[in-house]
């Protein structure tokens, strides 16, 4: 799985199968604190990745 994250490093994780939710909690990422995509579309905590799929993190600025 190829993970790229919006300032611009990419990673690479030997993973079979994970939830958006689980991947995000395993590299310690608040998902309250990010958008992920597949292919330019915008996935949910549910999702399930595979080994094959390409996935950016990108960071959402909010204030209060």
């Amino acid at each position: 799985m190829e993970i790229e994250y919006s300032e611009g490093h990419v990673e690479h994780l030997n993973i079979n199968q994970i939830s958006v939710e689980e991947l995000l909690k395993n590299l310690g990422i608040d998902p309250l604190e990010v958008i992920v995509k597949r292919n330019d579309t915008i996935i949910l905590e549910d999702e399930i990745l595979g080994k094959n799929d390409s996935i950016k993190i990108i960071r959402v600025i909010h204030g209060g």
